[in-house]
Formats: structure tokens, C-alpha cells, sequence
């Protein structure tokens, strides 16, 4: 079942247009020291009856994916990671372990833009929770996160 999942996950990337060649596309980090590389990534800005709000996603070899989400377009700033408010226009991040069939939410951390043109380039770390098996909480502490990412391709339509 799990390796039909990967399967599915994968098509739906590729058929998102998300897919973007190794060469040019960098999100490494550190997940409680265990390194995070991305073989494909891409980041994008969405505008839905006025509101925009930025996308990063990022998926490496064993298809583990991060999905970072930003309120408004992209800036060459920082950005903090907060637990959903009441408007749900917050910086938040998603980390989907597919070995382990878990999915972590961003608890605190930042995102620094530091370039924005064709490609989205900067930084980040944050602390994520998920919960195991028995309903306790699992932290991960992600560290040294670098990005330097193309845009997503427009979708076909």
C-alpha cells in the first residue's frame, strides 16, 4: 500500500508541472541531523479573488516532500512559522514522511527570502510536530535549511 501512495504521489507531481531536472534546484536540510536533499523543487505565487499567497515544495529521492506556505506574495525578508491563527494566513510548513507515514506542521522557526527573481533563494529552520502511534507528540528540529529554487512552470491548460 505504501509504495502504491509513492506512486500516486509521484504522478501527481508530475502531472502538476512541479517537476523541475536536478541541475538548478537546491532545499537541503537537517531533520534531527539526518540530512534532507531534494531532487526536485520549485517554488510559485497563486492569486485566488484577490488574495495571493507563495508556495514552496520541495521532494527528494525517497519522495518525502516539504510544502512551505506564505500569506501574500514572496519578499526578500523573514518570515516567521506560527500555528495557524484565526484568519489561517500564516507562514506555515508541512513535512510528509513517506517511510514512516507521518506528516509534521511547523511549530516556530523563520524563512528568510534573501533574492527573488526567476528563482527564490534563502533560508530557513523551524521546529515541526507530528504524533506517533499512541498519540504522543514527535519533534523535529529542522536546521541549516538552504533553498535556491526556479519557479514553477504555468500549468497547461
Amino acid at each position: 500500500m505504501a509504495k502504491m501512495f509513492r506512486v500516486v504521489i509521484a504522478l501527481l507531481v508530475l502531472a502538476g508541472g512541479c517537476m523541475v531536472g536536478p541541475l538548478g534546484v537546491k532545499f537541503t536540510a537537517d531533520l534531527n541531523d539526518k540530512p534532507f536533499r531534494a531532487i526536485t523543487g520549485s517554488w510559485g505565487e497563486t492569486a485566488i479573488e484577490g488574495f495571493t499567497s507563495g508556495q514552496i515544495m520541495a521532494l527528494d529521492s525517497k519522495l518525502n516532500m516539504f510544502i512551505i506556505l506564505i500569506g501574500g506574495a514572496f519578499e526578500e525578508k523573514e518570515y516567521s512559522f506560527e500555528s495557524a491563527g484565526p484568519d489561517m494566513f500564516v507562514t506555515s510548513a508541512s513535512y510528509m514522511d513517506m517511510a514512516d507515514g507521518k506528516t509534521y506542521m511547523s511549530q516556530s522557526g523563520t524563512l528568510t527570502v534573501t533574492s527573488k527573481t526567476d528563482r527564490l533563494v534563502g533560508e530557513f529552520e523551524m521546529t515541526l510536530a507530528g504524533l506517533d502511534e499512541g498519540g504522543g507528540e514527535i519533534i523535529l528540529e529542522v536546521t541549516n535549511g538552504t533553498f535556491d529554487l526556479p519557479s514553477a512552470p504555468e500549468p497547461a491548460m
